[in-house]
């Protein structure tokens, strides 16, 4: 039931609690009526800071997975829905999980290793700044380089921050400190569905982990697994992968066309801006 819950196209509720025996019961009610329910920890997901209680931990996750989030706590049951805060439930299982459309939101891809004073660096920030100034919430991996550059953007302009890190690369690879919220996944699978969830993608330059996101990003919509959305690559490093793109891979020209070229921060933020406004 946990790919009907989070990622892209996905739908239901995500059960938090400070006892793993509520949560197991309120995720078996849910399920028995019908709607796709399940905890942070059976989706590979956890949060690395402290919490103040469960009402924190459900406003906490309704926005970082732009779920519907419901916990309880002995006798209080607290549920949130993405862009509200935590409210007072009554017992009984929540018919309907999703009651308000969350905020639009960016994922931005692109390297760790890119430093401040590259000039890709300073589009990326550029990007998280127009982006956060447009409305939109910004998803990244959470650590460095291009998504510190994008975080430090939407924050500095009053954004909210979505950084999907994963526990062992936290060793190696410092977690930006530009981040409002931080979801640690246990490994790459787990980290997809969030990292994947938004009505748009771009990408900075980066390596094979940003290669590998774009690929699956773009066969997600090549093959109608969900409904399309702009990909947006900028740069001149991914004009020549394009072009090699093209020669190389055995896919029809439409398929090309899904992916979407800019040269700035500003032309990335034109083409989001209009799908969005679709």
């Amino acid at each position: 039931m946990t790919h009907r819950v989070l990622g892209p196209g996905g739908r239901g509720t995500l059960v938090v609690s400070s006892d793993a025996r509520v949560a197991l019961d309120e995720v078996h009610g849910l399920r028995s009526s019908g709607v796709p329910a399940t905890t942070p920890a059976e989706a590979g997901l956890r949060r690395p800071e402290a919490a103040e209680g469960v009402r924190d931990q459900v406003r906490f996750w309704s926005i970082a997975a732009r779920r519907t989030a419901v916990g309880s706590d002995g006798d209080e049951r607290w549920v949130a829905v993405p862009g509200e805060d935590a409210v007072r439930a009554g017992p009984g299982p929540l018919l309907d999980p999703v009651s308000a459309d969350p905020p639009p939101r960016v994922t931005v891809f692109g390297g760790a290793w890119v430093h401040e004073d590259e000039p890709e660096h300073a589009e990326a920030e550029r990007f998280g700044r127009l982006a956060a100034e447009a409305g939109f919430e910004l998803a990244n991996g959470g650590y460095g380089g291009i998504m510190g550059g994008t975080s430090r953007g939407a924050v500095e302009a009053g954004g909210t921050v979505i950084g999907v890190t994963i526990g062992s690369f936290s060793e190696q690879v410092p977690v930006n400190p530009w981040l409002t919220h931080e979801v640690e996944a246990r490994d790459l699978f787990a980290r997809l569905p969030l990292i994947c969830d938004a009505e748009a993608w771009v990408a900075f330059p980066g390596g094979v982990g940003t290669l590998a996101e774009v690929a699956l990003c773009w066969n997600l919509v090549q093959t109608g697994s969900i409904q399309p959305r702009p990909l947006v690559i900028v740069g001149e490093r991914w004009d020549r992968a394009l072009a090699g793109f093209r020669e190389w891979l055995l896919a029809e020209g439409v398929h090309f066309d899904l992916v979407r070229p800019a040269t700035s921060a500003e032309e990335a933020m034109e083409i989001v801006g209009h799908a969005a406004a679709r």
